[in-house]
């Protein structure tokens, strides 16, 4: 029944009541149902409805959650095959009812403990007004002390007192702590401060510096005064410039990647694993004896364990290399050792066709020791300087067509132009043991060329039968030795050294 229709009806329709009751809302009804036996009624037809248990402990809860249930089952719109909008109609009242009830149910209960409560205050405060005041203390002296009056002011005073004392000491101790941690704040501004003041004065003084050479005018010789900077004309377009500066200070400071680094150790590694390997069968010699081939099979197993670790490198190394392509297999020592004794073999035969070659030569041309030598010195320094190979060549004609003048001082010349000297007098020096002592130091210097590590002088001997002979002084240790054709010879070493007869 709408406010509309009651505005529009006659009054002499409507009675008291009737208008009492359109006036109320539902869940009022609903609380009348509950004081008669209909609504008791009712409320349990209501459970039932809503599928909740009849004895009434549903929480309201459980009572939305049985609605929701039922109304996805019997709305009209749901499109449930259940759909009923009667039967929607009392679940929704129902629910309704159900809600109010345990709402009133829950208000008469609170009310009940609230009446509980206060009855029992009550009953305190009654007991409290019944009960002697014995319990109660002095109002003087903060209560402090028993006894008469006076006993309890001394206490009183002795007690003032010690609280005095307690407060006096927790004053001093909270002083201290701030105070120690404001001096250890002040102490660490302090050294930052002074930190701040030399910085400060440094950039100032290099500035100054830097300002007083500008106007000086000693920047102005720099090569790169007035040009680009080039150190971004080769970078990667799509690299920022913080990376391509970061790596640009690595490569100048000479870091390299550690699989690089790993890389190299490794070729290093196996390279000389190899000449160690090559020069143990070399010193063992032909043909092995059995102490020979022992010390061999000694030295195959101390290879081999070099290779098992150089292998675990290898294995570390695949783990850390960005590329697949760049990963390497395990070195086998059987290849190795093959490997070195091929290579032993090839030495052996070189050595062999070269001593034959050279016995050839010298049985043939007399004249074959100078002639090889300077030959073989012509053929390597093909890219010097065109004077001196122009030089070389000069000697090398002039030996070839017969004419046996050697020209040493030319040669002398030539060779320490071309900083053979220090090499020519290492390997002399490896060939000639024997020191000329008794000779005339006079009668050679005329006739020498001196250099800073070594004094020469060469004679020509018969060159008809191709000997020539040269005086070497060391300035190191001041001793004169005597070489010939065959000392000279880079393929061959001599096979003699006279020392001259003075």
């Amino acid at each position: 029944m709408s406010c509309s229709w009651l505005l529009t009806a006659p009054f002499s329709v409507l009675s008291h009541l009737e208008i009492h009751r359109a006036l109320l809302p539902p869940c009022c009804f609903a609380a009348r149902w509950l004081s008669s036996c209909k609504v008791s009624r009712s409320l349990l037809h209501c459970y039932k409805l809503l599928r909740l248990p009849e004895d009434g402990s549903s929480s309201p809860e459980e009572v939305k959650e049985a609605y929701l249930r039922l109304a996805k089952e019997l709305h009209p719109d749901s499109g449930s095959a259940r759909a009923d909008a009667g039967k929607f109609s009392q679940v929704e009242e129902a629910c309704r009812t159900v809600l109010a009830h345990l709402a009133e149910r829950r208000r008469r209960a609170e009310e009940g403990r609230r009446r509980a409560a206060a009855g029992e205050e009550e009953e305190e405060d009654e007991k409290l007004r019944r009960q002697a005041p014995q319990h109660r203390q002095y109002l003087s002296f903060e209560g402090v002390g028993m006894g008469t009056p006076s006993q309890r002011e001394r206490q009183y005073m002795q007690f003032r007192v010690d609280r005095a004392m307690d407060q006096v000491l927790d004053y001093r101790r909270r002083r201290r702590e701030r105070q120690s941690s404001e001096d250890a704040l002040t102490a660490s501004e302090l050294r930052r401060t002074k930190n701040i003041k030399i910085t400060q004065a440094i950039e100032r003084l290099v500035e100054d510096l830097i300002q007083e050479s500008m106007v000086k005018g000693d920047f102005s010789n720099l090569s790169g005064k007035g040009k680009p900077l080039s150190k971004f004309s080769h970078s990667n377009p799509y690299v920022d410039p913080m990376t391509h500066n970061l790596n640009r200070i690595l490569i100048e400071n000479g870091y390299q990647p550690q699989w690089i680094v790993v890389h190299k150790e490794i070729r290093e590694t196996i390279a000389q694993l190899r000449a160690d390997l090559l020069g143990s069968r070399g010193k063992l010699g032909e043909p092995l004896t059995p102490s020979k081939q022992k010390q061999w099979l000694l030295n195959c197993e101390a290879f081999r364990a070099d290779l098992a670790r150089l292998n675990k490198r290898v294995d570390g190394f695949n783990l850390i290399v960005p590329l697949l392509s760049q990963q390497m297999v395990h070195f086998s020592a059987e290849r190795e050792l093959k490997r070195a004794l091929h290579a032993y073999q090839e030495l052996r035969e070189e050595r062999r066709n070269s001593e034959e070659k050279a016995e050839t030569g010298e049985a043939g041309n007399p004249k074959g020791g100078l002639f090889t030598w300077v030959q073989n010195l012509f053929n390597e320094c093909q890219n010097v300087d065109e004077s001196i190979a122009s030089d070389l060549q000069d000697i090398f004609i002039r030996l070839e067509q017969g004419v046996h003048s050697v020209e040493p001082y030319r040669l002398a010349r030539s060779l320490d132009q071309m900083h053979w000297a220090v090499n020519r007098q290492q390997d002399i020096e490896e060939f000639f043991h024997m020191v000329i002592n008794a000779i005339d130091d006079k009668e050679i210097r005329k006739d020498c060329v001196h250099y800073e590590l070594f004094s020469i002088s060469v004679h020509a001997g018969n060159l008809d039968c191709g000997h020539y002979y040269a005086f070497i002084k060391h300035h190191e240790d001041r001793q004169w030795y005597i070489c010939d054709d065959t000392s000279i010879r880079k393929d061959k070493r001599p096979q003699h050294c006279n020392p001259i007869d003075v």
